[in-house]
């Protein structure tokens, strides 16, 4: 592909809103992983028989001896009081199987060889899809759930954040001796020895890991990835690509309850920081802290992507570096402090991992440049690093922070693709051998933007994240898991980008009373795009309404668009197969309905398409 002319780049940003406790991972998690891969471990818990029938004395013997191991590998004292099985699978039990994080590391473990059983308190599609893939699911939470026939139990149980500590099947396994492990936990040992790429963010994390996995994928690189959605164009649509062959792992890393604070990623990419979760952080300083923390866990050697348009993202480079090595650094060069000086001094001034920034604007070491939108209706740009253009992407996706999402996957995977070059090897210098490393390594990081470029046009998206869900004459549904004032102002930008010529409407549920609560201010200024906005009761999720809140209280507050609340959905569906009766198909715009949350109104927009 013919580079384009540096006299013919702009920096011309679309329409966008910018957005404006650390929690200890448990001590013997690391312990218990390395008990589970040391060759000739015992098994943990010996259910299986062989031979004649063990009695049921004899069986409490051996689950005595049997936690004995569990909890040594915990406390870092490995003991073998229980011979290895040959006969016998270890056996997981996931607690909250049917969400999609623990969904997808269900699958992977199931790939490692384990026995995998879950529950969840609902049936869902999720659920369906473990149980059709030979995952067993019980459907509510019973002691039972987690013990086999004869008394044997699982080696351990693995739960979400969502899961309370007087859930039966937890209160069962912490009497028996069971090991109960958070996700982030599990999620730690599983990854330890990975070359692992992280993705963070506030927003944004699940279609750029997402994307991150699949592109690599399609240039050669193969990688297992766990995704908090799932992925059209993944192996049967699922959240989750599994490949025991390479250690390669991408994983969609979560800030809540300290999900990402148990990781060491190789790389570490991080969208924008910025409060939501305010049942777990107490203000926007506490989600700075511990961004902070997963930072500093990059690996020696590795890199740190942060978005340099967000506030948020941009000020960790500040937080991690030492002033004193990064000016010893500066002061060394005479004078001559160009982009790649910088990256040298960054570099050492952080414990020698790359810091590196990606954004549309110049003064990012990646940057997105000439934006425009395409006859897709997504946009198209030109990557530049260092004043120097490295491919032109087409997405199909359309909205500014797609453009983003797509320019930290090419940073990130150029970084990882061309990372054989030392960061030490950048020091001060003018020796040849530095010049040849860097020119190398440039070599490596346009070649591989230039791959990507020609995989990225294809790459659809995200379940729920700007998903068309049909359509009918007049009328286009699209569902969206906005839940957070920012997101839906990003997916009403790409909604306009896209259909510039239509009505656009708005079906809002919001999810938990404290985020409506705190945001509400937010939320009221957020719709401005939209022409017209229907909000349901709010999705109360793991909450009470100790807030004394409703839909009603944000319709009060929407400023712009007409605005109604209508609490359940089917009178949602009636009142909108009324409105659009009304339209004249041949003199009114087309509209398009945005359904937008996290909750269940994602059910919405099938029901109003099937009654149409």
């Amino acid at each position: 592909m013919a580079a384009p002319s540096l006299s013919h780049l702009g920096s011309v940003k679309a329409r966008w809103a910018s957005p404006s406790a650390s929690r200890p991972i448990a001590r013997g998690c690391a312990a218990f992983w390395r008990c589970r891969s040391r060759p000739g471990a015992p098994s943990t818990h010996s259910g299986a028989r062989s031979g004649s029938a063990i009695g049921a004395a004899g069986q409490q013997v051996q689950r005595s001896a049997t936690r004995s191991v569990i909890v040594g590998c915990l406390d870092s004292q490995f003991k073998e009081e229980v011979p290895a099985s040959a006969d016998r699978k270890r056996w997981v039990h996931f607690v909250g199987v049917g969400g999609v994080g623990l969904s997808a590391l269900a699958r992977v473990a199931k790939s490692d060889g384990w026995k995998v059983t879950g529950s969840d308190i609902a049936e869902s599609s999720m659920v369906q899809d473990l149980v059709a893939e030979g995952i067993p699911v019980s459907i509510g939470h019973d002691e039972s759930n987690v013990q086999a026939a004869g008394g044997e139990l699982p080696d351990v149980v693995v739960v979400t954040s969502a899961v309370k500590s007087s859930n039966p099947e937890v209160d069962f396994a912490k009497r028996e001796g069971v090991p109960v492990l958070k996700r982030s936990e599990w999620l730690a040992g599983l990854t330890q020895n990975k070359e692992l790429l992280a993705v963070a963010g506030t927003h944004g994390k699940t279609t750029t890991s997402a994307m991150l996995a699949w592109c690599l994928c399609e240039i050669g690189y193969d990688v297992t990835a766990v995704i908090g959605g799932k992925v059209p164009q993944f192996p049967d649509g699922s959240n989750a690509i599994i490949n025991a062959a390479t250690n390669r792992f991408v994983l969609e890393a979560d800030e809540y309850d300290g999900a990402f604070l148990g990781l060491r990623p190789k790389v570490a990419v991080i969208t924008n920081i910025e409060l939501d979760h305010v049942d777990m952080f107490s203000d926007e300083g506490e989600v700075r802290d511990s961004f902070t923390s997963f930072a500093s866990q990059v690996q020696e050697g590795g890199c740190l992507l942060l978005c340099g348009d967000d506030p948020g993202s941009a000020a960790l480079k500040d937080a991690l570096i030492d002033p004193a090595k990064y000016n010893a650094m500066k002061v060394a060069t005479g004078g001559t402090f160009d982009a790649k000086m910088q990256r040298a001094a960054l570099a050492e001034a952080t414990g020698y991992r790359r810091v590196e920034t990606y954004g549309t604007t110049p003064s990012c070491d990646w940057c997105a440049m000439s934006l425009n939108p395409n006859p897709q209706g997504g946009t198209d740009f030109v990557v530049v690093r260092d004043g120097q253009p490295l491919a032109r992407v087409s997405l199909q996706m359309p909205g500014y922070h797609n453009v983003l999402n797509s320019l930290a996957v090419i940073a990130s995977s150029c970084i990882l693709v061309a990372g054989s070059t030392s960061v030490r090897l950048k020091a001060l210098g003018t020796g040849e051998e530095v010049e040849e490393a860097i020119a190398a390594e440039e070599n490596a990081m346009k070649e591989t933007a230039q791959k990507l470029a020609n995989v990225l046009c294809n790459f659809s998206g995200v379940s729920r994240r700007f998903e068309k869900v049909g359509q009918r004459p007049g009328l286009f549904v699209f569902d969206d898991y906005a839940h957070h004032p920012s997101e839906v102002r990003a997916t009403l930008q790409a909604a306009r980008q896209r259909f510039d010529y239509a009505d656009i409407w708005v079906v809002f549920q919001p999810h938990t009373y404290s985020r409506l609560t705190h945001f509400l201010d937010d939320f009221a200024s957020a719709f401005i795009g939209a022409e017209r906005v229907i909000v349901s009761e709010v999705f109360a999720a793991r909450e009470r309404n100790t807030c004394g809140i409703s839909g009603q209280d944000l319709v009060d507050e929407i400023t712009g668009p007409v605005a109604m609340y209508i609490p359940d959905q089917q009178s949602i569906i009636t009142r909108l197969k009324f409105e659009l009766g009304m339209r004249d198909q041949e003199e009114d715009s087309p509209v398009v309905l945005l359904v937008l949350g996290a909750g269940d109104i994602t059910k919405l927009g099938p029901a109003l398409l099937d009654s149409l």
